[in-house]
């Protein structure tokens, strides 16, 4: 049976609604982004066959609704920022309105067929909000150590303010120290190992083990090591046309952002103390290649590394690596 398809455009107070009849007419409506305009939407879709919601991932102001059409049975589908504006520029539309937006999402229904939503269990939402969380005092910690270090450059310094930078620093660091408990609480004890095979690498620290396997589930849903790096925006990407256009390599970065940051400190420490990616750093050096992109890659190779000990259920081997040189010697 085919689906009919409505576009919700999703604000901090209103959803806008659009869908298309059968001879193509456009219908818009608009409700409060409340309970009780919720409930107006899930009356309005069940009034049509076989309805299906395409809607944009815009944080927490979807989530009521979307858990709300998952408990009325009614599939959805969602689709990244990216895609969305990908999808509105390929239509040519040349004016962005709620209404426009919304025809937009229940077009891309129609014509691209998206797969539909699966909601992530409580565990999940909760692990997700937490990493923000650790994010955002990452990013105030990161903030503070900045203007203490400046502050030390001053002629004349001020104790109080210094003091109480000292006190939220202390505070951050608790504050992170406790959140990164409650995220390894909320593991399972399958994950709960795989965080220690992952921390065993030489150059990944706690946090980083936690996130990967976190955000991961153990890289359950991963076959191969490729698509990790892909997932994580590590991969090399090419830009060419035709004959003339050949623009520099570069990483795709369309996945997380803090974990690739998480990794490049990583790299840091595994440059110079993990065999393997300290002759990679090497090797890349030596061919001329910048320190960046050698450090990039010595990142990806660690996420190779975590990627292997944790499907393998598996300590890493510091002595792996020097045996395979050793018998490749040998032979």
């Amino acid at each position: 049976m085919q689906k009919h398809y409505i576009g919700v455009d999703i604000s901090k107070d209103t959803l806008a609604v659009a869908y298309f009849t059968s001879d193509n007419s456009r219908i818009y409506t608009e409700y409060k982004n409340t309970k009780k305009g919720i409930g107006h939407l899930i009356k309005m879709a069940r009034k049509l066959t076989n309805a299906h919601i395409v809607l944009e991932d815009t944080g927490s102001y979807g989530k009521r609704l979307l858990h709300t059409l998952f408990t009325a049975g009614i599939p959805c589908s969602m689709l990244t920022s990216s895609q969305s504006k990908g999808f509105r520029d390929a239509l040519k539309s040349l004016n962005k309105t709620d209404p426009g937006d919304a025809a937009a999402l229940a077009v891309y229904g129609e014509r691209m067929q998206p797969p539909t939503y699966e909601l992530p269990l409580p565990e999940q939402e909760q692990m997700s909000q937490i990493r923000t969380y650790i994010k955002g005092l990452q990013i105030d910690k990161n903030r503070i150590e900045n203007k203490l270090h400046a502050l030390e450059h001053e002629m004349t310094k001020n104790k109080f303010v210094i003091k109480k930078l000292k006190e939220s620093l202390d505070a951050c660091k608790k504050n992170i120290d406790e959140a990164m408990n409650q995220l390894t609480d909320l593991q399972s004890e399958q994950n709960k190992e795989a965080i220690k095979n992952a921390e065993s690498v030489v150059g990944i620290g706690p946090k980083t083990a936690l996130f990967l396997v976190a955000m991961t589930d153990g890289f359950k849903n991963f076959d191969d090591a490729k698509k990790v790096a892909k997932f994580f925006g590590l991969c090399p990407t090419t830009f060419e046309s035709g004959t003339s256009v050949r623009k520099r390599s570069r990483i795709s970065k369309k996945g997380n952002g803090y974990i690739r940051a998480l990794l490049y400190m990583c790299a840091r420490s595994a440059k110079q103390h993990n065999q393997a990616c300290k002759e990679l750093y090497e090797r890349l050096r030596a061919k001329g290649k910048p320190h960046k992109l050698a450090m990039v890659a010595v990142a990806h190779k660690l996420l190779r590394q975590v990627f292997a000990v944790v499907k393998e259920q598996k300590t890493f081997d510091r002595n792996f690596y020097a045996n395979i040189q050793k018998n490749a010697n040998l032979a």
